[in-house]
C-alpha cells in the first residue's frame, strides 16, 4: 500500500529548493525594505501560479535597523556593530570607563555603574537588560570570529503605549574576538576610557505581510505554515531555505488539493529580525478570532537545513504536537525526537490564543563551545542544541551555508508533518498529553505550597479536563475507517475548544489579547508566584498583595481550561 505522506514528501526537490533559496536570498532583506518587498512580490506570484490565493497585506510596525558603530579609544578605532533597539548615542557619541565584566552574571552590586561593560558572548536581551539594571551606561559584547547580529528588547511586538519604556537606554554593541583581545591588552596599563559611536535608525514602518490560501473544500478550518522573511544580510539559511520550503509546500499540496480536510494558510512574516515578531504579533492581535476559531495548529519553520545540522532531537513541540513531530521525523530521518518547550522565541506569538504549535528550528548543530551554540542553547533551554551554525546572524549566511541533502531531508520532515494534519480526517493532535502536562504541575505546585495557597479547585478542573480528552481519545480509536463529516466536525471542535484552554493556561501570562515578552516565561505562568509565596511570612503584607493576585490568576486558569472542557464534553455528547 502506498503510503500517502511519504509519496508526497518524495516530491520535494532539493534542486528545486535550492533554487528557490537563491532567488530569495539574493538581495538583504531588512524589514520594510524595498528588497524585501521584492522578494514579497516574487513569492506571491510563485504562490499565484501554484493557485493558492494570495493578500499582500501591509501595516506598521515598529522597526530597529542597526547603522554604524565604532569604539574610540585615545588615537585607535575599533569596529563593531550595533544592534536593533540599542540607543543611539549621536554623532559625538559617549564616553566612560570600561570595565570588564567578561559575564554577565559578574554584573550586581553596582559593579558596572556609570560604566561601559565588556563582556563575552552573543548580546542576547535578557544579558542587556541584567547590566543595564546594573547600572551599564553602555555595553559591549566579544562575539567570536565574526559578529552576529542581534536584537536586544524583549518587547514582543510593537510595542504599546505601556511597553514604549522598556527598551535598552544605553549603547549596545558586539566586536570580534581580535578586537576584543586588543582592548583587554590596553587595559592591563590600568583604567581605559572609551568612546562608543553607534546609529540606529528606530521608527514605525509600513512593512509587507504575505499570507497564501490553499482552501479546502466544505471547512474554514486551516493550518498556519509560517516563517519570517526579513532577513540579516542575504540570510540564505535564515530563512531563505525556509521560505523556499513553504513555497515548495504550497505547490505541492496543492497538487493534492482533493485530500486536504483542511486547509493550508503560509504566511511570510516581516519585523522578526528587526522588529521581535512584530509580523506575526501584529497577525495574532488584527485575526485574533479567526486563528481562535479556525486555525487548528501552527507550524514554523526557521533556519533548517544548514552544513552539519544533524541533530533532530532538540526541536520546540508542545505536549499535544510532539507525537506529530516524532513520527516525521522517525518516518524521514529515523531518528528519535526528544523535544524542548515552545518558548519566547521564534515567530511563536499564537500561544496565547491556545493553538497547538511545533517547531521552529527543526534541525540544529551538535553541542559546542562556539558563542552561538551557547546562546542558543539558553534561548531553548536545551544543552544537547548547538544552534544554528557559525555563519547565524552574519554576512556568510550564505547559500553554501545549507547541505543539499539536509535540507531536502528536513523539507520532507515538514510535508510529513503537514500532511497529517491536513489530510487525516481526525485531528492527529494529543488533548491528554497537554491535560497530563497541566495536571502535573498542578500537583507539583500544590505540594510546593503545602496549604498555602488553595488549588484544590484547580487540580479538579484538570482532572475534568484530562477525564474529557481521554473520552475524545478512546472515541477516536473506537472508529474503524471514515466516519462521516458530522462526526469529524464534531469531533475536531471539540478537540480544538480543549486545546485552546489547556495550551494557552500552561503557556501564557498576558494572553489571550496580549503578549508576553520575549524572555524566560515558566510553564504555568499563571500560578508561577505560588513558588514565591511559599517564602513569605504568611502576615506580611507582601504575602496579602500577592495572595490576591493569585486568587485572580487562578480563577482565570479555571475557567480557560473549564470552558474548554465544556466544550469539548458537549461534543461528546452528540458523538455517543
Amino acid at each position: 500500500m502506498v503510503d500517502v505522506n511519504q509519496s508526497i514528501a518524495d516530491e520535494v526537490s532539493a534542486a528545486r529548493l535550492l533554487e528557490l533559496t537563491r532567488r530569495i536570498s539574493s538581495e538583504v532583506r531588512l524589514s520594510g525594505s524595498d528588497e524585501e518587498r521584492r522578494s514579497a512580490n516574487y513569492i506571491d506570484r510563485l504562490l499565484q501560479d501554484a493557485g493558492l490565493e494570495t493578500e499582500l497585506l501591509v501595516h506598521d510596525a515598529y522597526i530597529s535597523l542597526p547603522g554604524s558603530a565604532e569604539i574610540v579609544a585615545g588615537d585607535e578605532h575599533y569596529p563593531g556593530i550595533t544592534h536593533s533597539f540599542s540607543a543611539s548615542t549621536g554623532p559625538d557619541g559617549f564616553e566612560a570607563e570600561l570595565v570588564d565584566l567578561s559575564a554577565p552574571a559578574n554584573a550586581k552590586g553596582g559593579v558596572a555603574r556609570g560604566k561601559v561593560a565588556l563582556l563575552d558572548g552573543l548580546a542576547m536581551a535578557g544579558y542587556v537588560r541584567a547590566v543595564e539594571a546594573d547600572g551599564a551606561v553602555a555595553q559591549i559584547y566579544i562575539n567570536g570570529e565574526l559578529t552576529h547580529e542581534m536584537i536586544v528588547s524583549s518587547v514582543w511586538g510593537s510595542p504599546g503605549s505601556g511597553e514604549r519604556g522598556k527598551y535598552p537606554k544605553g549603547a549596545i554593541m558586539s566586536i570580534t574576538t581580535e578586537v576584543g583581545k586588543r582592548l583587554r591588552e590596553r587595559m592591563r596599563s590600568g583604567p581605559l576610557r572609551v568612546r562608543v559611536h553607534c546609529e540606529v535608525d528606530t521608527a514605525w514602518r509600513k512593512t509587507p505581510l504575505l499570507v497564501g490560501n490553499l482552501k479546502a473544500e466544505g471547512t474554514d478550518d486551516f493550518v498556519l505554515f509560517s516563517g519570517h522573511l526579513d532577513s540579516w544580510h542575504l540570510g540564505a539559511m535564515d530563512n531563505g531555505g525556509a521560505n523556499a520550503t513553504m513555497v515548495e509546500a504550497a505547490r505541492i499540496f496543492a497538487g493534492h488539493r482533493d485530500r486536504l480536510r483542511r486547509g493550508l494558510r503560509v504566511a511570510f512574516w516581516s519585523g522578526h529580525s528587526h522588529g521581535r515578531y512584530a509580523g506575526s504579533a501584529w497577525y495574532a492581535d488584527s485575526h485574533w478570532k479567526e486563528l481562535r476559531d479556525h486555525c487548528v495548529a501552527h507550524v514554523n519553520v526557521d533556519s533548517i537545513g544548514g552544513l552539519g545540522a544533524t541533530v533532530l532531537s532538540e526541536g520546540v513541540a508542545m505536549p499535544s504536537t510532539k507525537a506529530l513531530g516524532a513520527a516525521a521525523i522517525a518516518q524521514i530521518a529515523n531518528a528519535e525526537f526528544d523535544g524542548t518547550r515552545v518558548g519566547r522565541a521564534g515567530d511563536q506569538s499564537f500561544v496565547a490564543l491556545g493553538i497547538p504549535s511545533l517547531w521552529m528550528s527543526l534541525s540544529e548543530q551538535p553541542p559546542s563551545d562556539h558563542p552561538t551554540a551557547r546562546a542558543f542553547s539558553s534561548t531553548v533551554g536545551s544543552p544537547k542544541s548547538g544552534g544554528l551554525g557559525w555563519w547565524w546572524h552574519t554576512v556568510a549566511d550564505t547559500v553554501d551555508k545549507l547541505d543539499p541533502d539536509l535540507f531536502v531531508r528536513d523539507a520532507r520532515i515538514y510535508m510529513v508533518a503537514l500532511s497529517n494534519l491536513l489530510g487525516e480526517q481526525l485531528l492527529p493532535l494529543s488533548a491528554i498529553a497537554e491535560a497530563n502536562e497541566l495536571l502535573d504541575r498542578l500537583k507539583e505546585l500544590d505540594g510546593l505550597a503545602g496549604g498555602r495557597f488553595d488549588l484544590s479547585t484547580t487540580i479538579a478542573a484538570a482532572m475534568e479536563a484530562r477525564e474529557v480528552a481521554g473520552a475524545l481519545e478512546i472515541w477516536r480509536s473506537q472508529q474503524k475507517g471514515e466516519v462521516s463529516t458530522a462526526d469529524a466536525n464534531l469531533f475536531n471542535h471539540g478537540l480544538n475548544r480543549l486545546l485552546r484552554g489547556l495550551v494557552g493556561a500552561l503557556n501564557s501570562e498576558h494572553g489571550p489579547y496580549a503578549q508576553d515578552p520575549a524572555a524566560s516565561v515558566p510553564v504555568l505562568p499563571l500560578l508561577e508566584p505560588v513558588r514565591a509565596l511559599v517564602a513569605l511570612d504568611p502576615d506580611s503584607d507582601e504575602a496579602k498583595l500577592m495572595t490576591v493576585d493569585l486568587v485572580r490568576a487562578r480563577n482565570r486558569l479555571e475557567d480557560l481550561v473549564r470552558r474548554g472542557t465544556e466544550a469539548a464534553d458537549l461534543a461528546l455528547e452528540q458523538l455517543r
